[in-house]
């Protein structure tokens, strides 16, 4: 028989007992506590002891209960000889006092055995948590680093819940932000929520209220429902909660510890997201600004090479909407310096409204930003007080306006007006800051533009008539020319001379005879059609280019300008003075090869009125003889056989 018996039902148990056993020259076994003895006595082991199960201990009081109690010495549990760990649990039978002092020395040495196995089991696993944690927060670093790769907002956030979610084993994550504008929580990225979406965007919506109504900085202000596995974490930038992140745990793991350990996983990195954001912002900050000068750029390059005033004004609307994204744009100029504002290119307006658009200075939104030289920036026009004393159907539909003057050399001419945005948000500050900056070139431009084109009228009309003047007149005439070739459409010319102009500045003097030109400039202008093209020739010389014109309708015109001019009166004191033209008409045909050609003609129709008597239209028709052409050259023939031939002089 074994000196030793051993219940249990744990065989690492006994096994950490047989060596020490053997070692002190005990025998041992062990068996099952549901057999009992089997009708072996107690007396024939030296020790019985059982493992800690209080089923075993029981079990062995009860193989124990027939013997005599003098024959169980009372050595004690050995779980108290242990340095007072309970590690042993067992009740010991020994024939003397020498055994009890050994199974004391065994008990300690298997005691200790036991407590140091338990450590390092529990060293072992403190380690494996370890290697654990040092894993997840391997991962999650490499996470960050990758976020950092990219200043795209939704890629690095994708990185983050695809990470995130992987490196700490959850059944889902997303991150919310904040939208600038409405202020609703919005998920910019997830992985995945599935079914549950809903409730926890309100769990995040309720976290980020708690964050917000706490007093700023660490430890983040997080929510967690441990019996969901569902922990909320808030994203803190410097000045305010941007965000949430929301984590879900997978089944096993929703307990209190996890979640725990979970918000602190998650705390920890939160900070790399508000970075995240932070940086996003700043790097589509840049890069919107540099798109944007880039625009303005292009804006001021573009206008500055557009010298018409009006393709000017239409592209100064058509950039700024560019700029700022607006729906509607309308430009407003001063009539005169102090006139009313009037619409003088627009877009996404009727063009009812561009035409009966009128404001004087200090009324309306456009009257007073001319009047006060400041931009103006109204989120909602309906609620201000500006418009509420007004019903403007111009301002029917519209939210948001954005109206900056237009400013040269101090003074105002004008504003530029701009009406929502095509996001159906309200302009902003960098809206405003834009708008100014194009307005600013835009006024420059706009000036260059009016001056260029009153040194292009003054380059082309004459000072004095404001008719163009000889060299514009044959430009024009030399495109009419093609234009009539082209389309098969007749031209005609007409030549005027008011008649005897040199008696008029001899006897009158010349400031009355400028007033003479001036009326018959005026007469010339009234009786034309808008598209002939009028000239001072030179001297009282005049000039009318007749598109789509024949002979007949150009001598009937020129016939009503005579009428007309042979009623003009001019009196000094009491003498009364009055004047008359002669009027020469040509009409292109197929022979006329130039512009040069098709005036000579007239002019030469002009010196035979003159020749027959004045104040009357005679048409070119080839008759003239060859002195009459010569003598309207001024080509004189030389003297044949002693006799001069004079020519009529073509008189002033």
């Amino acid at each position: 028989m074994p000196d030793v018996l051993l219940f249990t039902r744990e065989t690492t148990w006994a096994l950490d007992l047989l060596g020490p056993l053997e070692e002190a020259g005990l025998s041992a076994d062990y068996r099952d506590p549901a057999n009992g003895l089997k009708g072996h006595p107690a007396q024939a082991y030296s020790l019985i002891l059982a493992d800690p199960d209080p089923g075993a201990v029981d079990q062995v009081a009860e193989a124990l209960r027939d013997v005599p109690p003098q024959e169980i010495p009372r050595v004690g549990i050995l779980g108290d000889w242990v340095i007072g760990l309970p590690l042993l649990v067992s009740v010991a039978i020994v024939p003397s006092q020498s055994h009890a002092a050994l199974v004391g020395a065994i008990g300690r040495t298997v005691g200790a055995a036991e407590l140091h196995r338990k450590t390092l089991r529990a060293s072992e696993l403190r380690m494996d948590e370890l290697a654990g944690e040092l894993k997840r927060y391997s991962a999650l670093q490499a996470v960050t680093a990758r976020m950092s790769a990219t200043l795209v907002l939704s890629e690095s956030l994708r990185t983050f819940v695809e990470g995130v979610r992987e490196a700490l084993n959850l059944s889902a994550i997303a991150t919310l932000l904040v939208d600038e504008h409405s202020g609703e929580m919005r998920v910019v990225a997830e992985s995945p929520l599935g079914a549950e979406r809903d409730g926890l965007l309100d769990t995040a919506v309720a976290c980020l209220s708690r964050a917000g109504q706490s007093s700023p900085g660490p430890p983040p202000f997080s929510c967690i429902w441990p019996r969901d596995g569902v922990v909320a974490v808030p994203i803190h930038t410097r000045k305010k909660s941007v965000g949430a992140i929301v984590a879900v745990a997978r089944f096993g793991d929703r307990n209190t510890a996890f979640c725990d350990r979970l918000v602190t996983l998650v705390g920890g990195v939160s900070a790399h997201v508000a970075n995240a954001v932070r940086n996003a912002s700043l790097y589509l900050e840049v890069q919107t600004k540099s798109a944007q000068m880039s625009v303005l750029y292009d804006v001021g390059r573009t206008i500055t090479s557009v010298h018409e005033v009006q393709d000017l004004l239409d592209v100064i609307c058509d950039r700024a909407m560019v700029v700022t994204g607006a729906r509607r744009c309308s430009l407003m100029l001063l009539d005169e310096a102090e006139g009313p504002l009037r619409i003088r290119a627009a877009r996404g307006m009727p063009d009812w409204v561009k035409n009966s658009a009128v404001e004087e200075v200090g009324e309306g939104v456009g009257g007073y930003v001319v009047e006060s030289g400041m931009p103006l920036l109204i989120d909602d026009i309906t609620k201000d007080p500006r418009f509420q004393s007004r019903v403007d159907s111009r301002y029917f539909g519209v939210t948001s306006l954005l109206s900056v003057p237009l400013v040269v050399h101090g003074a105002p001419m004008g504003v530029l007006n701009l009406t929502d945005k095509e996001s159906d948000c309200p302009f902003g500050q960098t809206d405003l800051e834009l708008a100014m900056l194009l307005a600013s070139q835009a006024a420059i431009a706009i000036d260059n533009a009016f001056l260029y084109d009153h040194l292009r009228t003054l380059a082309a009309t004459d000072s004095l008539t404001r008719l163009y003047n000889h060299h514009h007149f044959m430009t024009h005439l030399n495109a009419a020319i093609n234009a009539a070739r082209r389309h098969g459409h007749p031209l005609s010319v007409l030549m005027l001379d008011l008649d005897h102009f040199k008696a008029v500045n001899d006897t009158f003097g010349h400031q009355q005879g400028d007033r003479v030109l001036q009326a018959a400039a005026a007469v010339l202008q009234r009786t034309a059609r808008e598209e002939d093209v009028l000239a001072r020739y030179g001297g009282e010389e005049f000039a009318a280019a007749l598109p789509a014109t024949d002979i007949e309708g150009a001598l009937r015109l020129a016939e009503r300008l005579r009428a007309r001019v042979s009623r003009l009166e001019f009196t000094r004191g009491s003498d009364i003075l009055t004047v008359t033209v002669s009027i020469g008409a040509a009409e292109l045909d197929n022979s006329v090869q130039t512009a040069e050609e098709l005036a000579d003609r007239a002019d030469i129709a002009l010196y035979r009125a003159k020749q027959t008597g004045r104040n009357r239209v005679c048409a070119y028709d080839g008759s003239l003889s060859a002195i009459e052409v010569l003598a309207h050259q001024g080509q004189w023939p030389e003297p044949a056989n002693g006799i001069v031939i004079i020519a009529p002089t073509k008189s002033a």
